[in-house]
């Protein structure tokens, strides 16, 4: 049976605080009379059942693994609880975790009846505490969400930090399709000129390599977002250097230096690879010295081939505005042979063309000067 829902306790102060008692309220759900450890969250108590954490979570059992019994132990009484320097949010979720009943659990399976928050939260402090299975259960949940309901997991979780935490937990547990949910969903923010979807994209993956692909595609995605890859800029379009980088809304008055010279670095690097990829008869097609009429006929179809790509894409009234569009739209071309019949080099030069989208994205951080 559950304590008196409201009754308050008061504590010592906190080492380096004011001399004025702390007032501890026990939590309304979670503070069992026969429960046997204490903990304490900001100024809210809670006593749960040591078994319930020790099952499943191996830094628990450790923890509960000291001696016991003594009165005076941290956890066993309201004195001297366990202090968890966590968000009450995310410890009240890891509670409901424990407790939950059968149809709590399945109605997060449900998008419509999941609840976003506790499943971060979950996954959270799942990792933190090792409850490896809890945070799998969570991100499975997760996945299944944006699987379901693509695009509309920012929109749902509208915390840029909490974001950035799932996504870091994904791609840590290996969970690439969920990382890669998160990124498409990220990217499309800035891709929409969402207020300090850059600037928290920038802060997330800095300092960290395992998202270097994914930083690179920010400063990327804030160039296509602000037009400067039209193929016939207006007069308007005509401010580079001073619009590129210099912010026009208040979310990119926050970019310092070294991030403003990045996006430059990248303009001007895709801006030269543009230029290239834009030029008949473009890429420089390789050598093979198997074929005996490579210089002939298979150049001459690799020109053919690529002005036919500039050509298709202005007849239907979509021009290939920035790099990686010229990129994609070959990449799709090449998934077909390129001539009845195929010229000798056929399957070569298409192998080529797959192989630039593949390095685009994978050099596109050192165009960036992203270390």
């Amino acid at each position: 049976m559950d304590v008196d829902k409201g009754d308050t306790i008061t504590g010592a102060p906190f080492v380096g605080q004011s001399t004025k008692a702390t007032i501890h309220r026990r939590d309304k759900d979670y503070y069992f009379d026969d429960g046997s450890a204490i903990f304490l969250v900001g100024t809210r108590l809670f006593k749960i059942h040591k078994t319930l954490l020790t099952r499943g979570s191996p830094f628990f059992q450790m923890m509960f693994a000291l001696p016991s019994g003594a009165i005076d132990q941290d956890g066993q009484s309201d004195d001297r609880p366990i202090r968890c320097y966590d968000s009450l949010r995310d410890f009240r979720a890891l509670c409901w975790a424990l407790y939950a009943g059968p149809s709590e659990i399945l109605a997060q399976a449900n998008p419509k009846t999941m609840d976003i928050s506790k499943m971060i939260s979950i996954t959270v402090l799942g990792q933190k505490y090792d409850f490896k299975i809890l945070m799998d259960w969570a991100l499975d949940m997760l996945e299944g969400f944006l699987a379901k309901a693509k695009g509309n997991f920012i929109d749902k979780v509208q915390d840029w930090d909490r974001v950035g935490k799932i996504f870091v937990i994904s791609k840590q547990s290996g969970r690439s399709t969920l990382a890669h949910r998160i990124e498409e969903d990220w990217l499309h923010h800035i891709l929409d000129r969402e207020p300090y979807a850059l600037t928290n994209a920038l802060i997330m993956a800095e300092g960290s390599p395992e998202f270097r692909t994914f930083h690179a595609k920010a400063y990327y995605n804030h160039l296509k977002a602000s037009g400067v890859f039209k193929s016939k800029p207006s007069e308007k379009d005509v401010r580079f250097i001073h619009e590129i980088a210099a912010p026009e809304t208040n979310y990119l008055q926050s970019l310092n230096d070294t991030q403003k010279l990045r996006i430059l670095q990248g303009f001007w690097s895709l801006s030269l690879l543009k230029i290239e990829l834009a030029k008949v008869p473009g890429p420089k097609l390789p050598d093979n010295p198997a074929c005996a009429t490579h210089a002939r006929d298979c150049a001459q179809v690799w020109r053919e081939w690529w002005e036919d790509l500039f050509d298709e894409a202005e007849y239907h009234d979509k021009p290939l505005e920035d790099p990686w569009n010229i990129i994609e739209a070959a990449s799709k071309k090449a998934s077909k042979p390129m001539k009845d019949p195929e010229p000798p080099c056929d399957d070569m030069i298409r192998a080529g063309v797959k192989k630039m989208a593949e390095d685009f994205f994978s050099g596109l951080a050192d165009r960036f000067m992203i270390p």
